[in-house]
């Protein structure tokens, strides 16, 4: 229901920040994310809370 909305994501200890490249998953860091990127995120909303477990920079990104 959220989708091409601006969502605030909450992170946790445990979130994983995964960027795509082509076909290629890399793994990367919260400070490596920048403002305004497209991003996809699994996790849970709580109490009006989106509780990100994933966020993947470039989710739709099929070639480089």
């Amino acid at each position: 229901p959220f989708k091409g909305t601006d969502v605030v994501l909450t992170t946790l200890e445990t979130t994983r920040f995964l960027e795509k490249d082509g076909l290629i998953i890399n793994v990367i860091k919260f400070e490596d994310l920048v403002v305004g990127d497209l991003v996809s995120s699994r996790g849970k909303l709580v109490d009006g809370i989106w509780k990100a477990w994933r966020i993947t920079v470039n989710p739709l990104l099929l070639h480089p």
